[in-house]
């Protein structure tokens, strides 16, 4: 009966000042992380040391190397951090613009592509973001490079499926206004924030109002093809 009641008993969860082991970790994680952000968001990757981070983070050394193999993998894991941040805002936006659209029956891929490139751009007004997002990832090494590369696929496959554009070039098209973002974010973020945010996102818009256009005039003329035949 003893024995049975040993075992009946639930396992420990080894604590230290109150929180869990893994609680913990986690918490050191999120530390270095945020250090991470700080420094290569400031002084650049090249110039932040992972001594630098651990003073940051008020961590030693040891636990840097719990969480990572090295400057890169925190780099790497500081750019998709922030990546998945920008997604969620984007996303978000977007979505609250398609519910709309859907309320009045009326389908307006310029007034989408406003509230998407707003929460982007609002993101990306944090010069620490927009240094690592647009900047520092840059030509570090190929696994960087991937990172960044996949990310930019991301954020142009989410502009083709919301546009909802009918048009075998709708991902190159895609690409290249990720593309144009891209840049318009990196100079805006060069120039000091200098222009307000409501005229960097009107250039874009005016971007995706051309290829707006060429879509409804490529429907039209497609359809006009149809009804002669």
């Amino acid at each position: 009966m003893a024995g049975d009641k040993k075992k009946a008993e639930p396992a420990r969860v080894r604590t230290y000042g109150g929180l869990p082991t893994e609680e913990r970790r986690r918490a050191r994680y999120e530390a270095l992380i945020a250090a991470g952000t700080e420094l290569i968001g400031t002084v650049g990757y090249e110039a932040t040391t992972i001594r630098a981070v651990c003073t940051e983070a008020s961590l030693t050394e040891r636990y840097f190397y719990e969480s990572f193999e090295n400057r890169e993998a925190l780099l790497a894991a500081v750019y998709e951090s922030l990546i998945e941040e920008a997604n969620r805002r984007t996303l978000a936006a977007a979505e609250r613009a398609l519910a709309v659209s859907e309320n009045t029956g009326k389908r307006d891929p310029v007034a989408l592509a406003r509230e998407a490139f707003t929460a982007f751009f609002e993101f990306n007004e944090d010069p620490r973001v927009a240094r690592i997002l647009m900047r520092e990832v840059l030509g570090v090494s190929p696994q960087i490079d991937a990172l960044y590369r996949a990310a930019m696929d991301r954020f142009a496959a989410l502009l083709v499926a919301f546009a909802a554009w009918d048009d075998p070039d709708a991902r190159l098209i895609a690409d290249g206004l990720i593309g144009a973002v891209v840049f318009i974010v990196t100079r805006w973020h060069l120039d000091g924030y200098v222009l307000p945010r409501e005229r960097v996102v009107g250039s874009v818009l005016r971007l995706v109002e051309a290829v707006e256009m060429q879509q409804v005039a490529r429907a039209s003329t497609s359809t006009q093809s149809s009804l002669a035949r």
